[in-house]
């Protein structure tokens, strides 16, 4: 393991440990200020965060809070195992909920469509602390550390993670399907190494992962939209939002091309409507 990535995961142990001690509400300070500092420690992701929302003619004085937001959500990570089903509801309100279970009444599983957006972390361990089975795809974390530190955390209150690109992945989903489960997908990120297309995204082009959409077609599932985005107390809310209507034109290529524009508009709405809870500091356009 390289030097960064020894600081990283000892950075993060450091975290993980002090957190233990402090409540909630100064964790979020804490995470914070964290964020606030880390805006100006990492040029890098600063520089690409100006310039993918002056790209998208979006507001560039949100640039801190986007960093604060993601410093927070950072912190709340480590205390997710304080979370249960008695007190999920004083820190997350769920909305919606009515659409996943008639959805599950079709016993065909239903797909969620994720973003990286808000505490998206937080979402799959609401959905199971309200009694749903919880599944969600995610990318490898090549720092082994840290990834068994975070599917950990991700798996601490039920969630079943399946790590994208190794060996049973794409028969892991079908079955959670075929076992009428909630399958979690962002497709959201500019992953060269997934299959994708080419869609509009802030009315610029972007390569998007079309997974979400062939699993859909093939197995007849519903898609449904779930948010979570941050209260000025620093509460959640959950949104739970309609199934997706699929277009179901022209030949099998031409609704994969729709249905991710389709999806890929989705997202945007949200984006647009709560601009500092989306990750701007990833490469989205080529």
């Amino acid at each position: 393991m390289s030097l960064k990535a020894d600081l990283l995961h000892f950075v993060i142990r450091i975290i993980q440990t002090t957190l233990f001690f402090v409540p909630l509400r100064l964790a979020q300070k804490l995470g914070a200020v964290f964020g606030f500092i880390a805006y100006y420690f990492f040029p890098q992701h600063r520089k690409l965060t100006l310039g993918n929302l002056k790209f998208c003619s979006m507001n560039t004085s949100i640039a801190h809070r986007v960093f604060v937001n993601q410093g927070k959500n950072l912190f709340e990570l480590f205390k997710f195992y304080r979370l249960n089903k008695k007190n999920i509801d004083k820190f997350v309100k769920l909305e919606g909920k009515e659409f996943l279970d008639k959805a599950l009444n079709y016993k065909k599983g239903v797909i969620v469509l994720i973003a990286h957006f808000g505490n998206w972390e937080l979402l799959s361990q609401t959905l199971v602390l309200h009694g749903y089975k919880f599944n969600a795809t995610a990318r490898k974390v090549y720092i082994n550390q840290l990834e068994r530190l975070l599917m950990k955390i991700r798996e601490s209150k039920g969630a079943n993670i399946i790590t994208r690109r190794e060996q049973g992945t794409i028969k892991e989903t079908f079955n959670v399907l075929d076992r009428n489960e909630l399958l979690g997908m962002l497709i959201d990120q500019n992953t060269k190494a997934a299959r994708g297309v080419y869609i509009n995204f802030f009315n610029h082009r972007a390569y998007t992962p079309t997974a979400l959409v062939r699993i859909a077609l093939k197995t007849n599932s519903t898609v449904i939209p779930g948010f979570i985005h941050r209260q000025k107390n620093d509460t959640h809310i959950l949104e739970i939002m309609p199934p997706v209507r699929f277009s179901y034109e022209g030949n099998q290529e031409d609704k994969i091309m729709k249905n991710t524009q389709i999806l890929s508009d989705i997202i945007e709405s949200q984006v647009r409507k709560y601009p500092d809870q989306w990750v701007w500091f990833h490469r989205r356009w080529d």
